[in-house]
């Protein structure tokens, strides 16, 4: 996991093998000091991604439905982990 305390196996570097599904969000706790003006600087995250040798729109996939629900279909909690990552598909109308 991403994060500055080491002491509890966070990293702040995470290297992520090609043709792997990811997601980045924001933790509730940063979502809800973003709420506030005062409480902002305390925001500790920051997303980028480097893509190497180069990256074209082309080698680029967003997950759909079908593809979380074939990700988990054989897992014993597969409707589970279904339910916790959907609100991260972005909806077929929107995807590029």
């Amino acid at each position: 996991m991403g994060g500055y305390n080491t002491c509890e196996g966070e990293t702040r570097q995470v290297y992520i093998e090609s043709l792997t599904w990811k997601a980045i969000a924001l933790s509730q706790h940063d979502v809800d000091l973003a709420r506030h003006h005062h409480e902002r600087q305390k925001i500790g995250h920051l997303f980028t991604e480097v893509n190497t040798p180069g990256w074209v729109p082309e080698d680029h996939a967003m997950m759909t439905m079908e593809d979380l629900c074939d990700l988990f279909k054989d897992a014993p909690d597969g409707k589970k982990m279904v339910e916790k990552f959907k609100h991260l598909i972005m909806p077929a109308d929107a995807q590029p």
